[in-house]
């Protein structure tokens, strides 16, 4: 393994996350418990270029009548994203989070870039994990109701930010 692969699973230990190498492969495999649901995140290293993929996947499975508003949900939501996009596996019907980034083989490996990459694929696939589910429970009538652009805007489903501590004097 080279040593961007080792600087990642040193990251990896210094954020405290649990995880497992896949055999023989630069390939880190783990999962985050989010709010909504637990999601598997992998990790995978191309030491030649410098190149991190951070990949998330969604717990939903669909069927080839839910293709079209699955696809609409994900053009929609990767057109407002400033870090990585979600892609759809047509065939496996799966939905991804992937974020990937270059880093000068050069340069010290930075954590924190590692840490925020991470971060956003576990945050991103489970902002999208409720409107994911609203589209896999319908059937093939009722997906052709789906309103996406509605279902973008419905707040019900964000989890609450919890309030500052007060400072005391």
């Amino acid at each position: 393994m080279g040593s961007l692969f080792n600087a990642i699973q040193k990251a990896f230990d210094a954020s405290g996350w649990a995880f497992e190498v896949v055999s023989g492969r630069e390939v880190i495999q783990t999962s985050f418990d989010a709010h909504h649901t637990c999601i598997p995140v992998h990790v995978q290293c191309f030491e030649p270029i410098g190149c991190v993929h951070v990949v998330s996947t969604s717990s939903h499975v669909f069927q080839p009548y839910h293709r079209l508003k699955v696809a609409e949900l994900l053009l929609r939501s990767s057109q407002i994203m400033t870090l990585g996009n979600f892609e759809y596996s047509w065939d496996q019907g799966q939905v991804l989070y992937r974020a990937t980034n270059l880093f000068d083989m050069e340069q010290s490996f930075p954590d924190k870039v590692l840490q925020s990459m991470v971060h956003a694929a576990v945050a991103e696939m489970d902002r999208m994990t409720p409107q994911l589910a609203e589209i896999a429970k319908t059937t093939s009538v009722e997906v052709a109701r789906i309103d996406v652009a509605h279902l973008m805007l419905r707040e019900d489903w964000i989890p609450p930010v919890p309030e500052p501590e007060a400072e005391t004097p």
